[in-house]
């Protein structure tokens, strides 16, 4: 068990590092034209498993092998749902906020997270030398919404959201504001 411990310890500083070296870590794929979608964000992945595999090695030394699963399990989660909201909403909103909505508006973005219908996605994108990443919603009407790459336009910004549309909407926009 402390090998397990131990392992996970390591895996979690190694995933930390990377996403610090790449800029993010997308753990979203997609096979075949189906989206799988992790129900947690990456951040949450990664703390959760460093303090759990930290915690059950010192755990571990305390109470013995199979009572600090418990325990551990807790505390990885006690730690790692507050930092993935303060990651995902306080920060986010300090990123978003320094550039102006007028230079958003028109801007193409990369889906990260496939957005469906009625579901909300996410996008990134770059202005001014600054990569951002915000959650999105179909600004129209598409069937069968945007997969993971596919090439968005923001339209408006509304609480947040980026309301995005295809190549072909946005340029049909264009041509009637013309």
């Amino acid at each position: 068990m402390i090998n397990l411990y131990w392992g996970l310890f390591i895996a979690g500083v190694v995933l930390a590092v990377a996403s610090l070296a790449l800029g993010g870590l997308d753990l979203n794929f997609e096979l075949e034209g189906i989206d799988f979608l992790l129900p947690v964000k990456p951040i949450f992945i990664m703390v959760f498993i460093v303090v759990f595999g930290g915690s059950g090695i010192i755990f571990t030394s305390l109470i013995g092998q199979w009572l600090a699963f418990i325990p551990s399990v807790a505390l990885g989660y006690i730690v790692a749902k507050p930092t993935e909201r303060l990651f995902t909403v306080y920060l986010r909103k300090y990123e978003t906020e320094a550039v102006a909505r007028d230079d958003i508006v028109g801007s193409r973005a990369t889906v990260i997270e496939a957005i469906k219908n009625d579901l909300y996605g996410q996008i990134q994108f770059v202005i001014d030398d600054k990569t951002i990443l915000g959650t999105a919603k179909m600004d129209d009407s598409q069937a069968n919404g945007f997969r993971i790459n596919d090439i968005v336009y923001i339209t408006r910004v509304d609480g947040g959201v980026y309301y995005v549309t295809s190549e072909e909407m946005a340029k049909s926009l264009d041509d009637q504001d013309e």
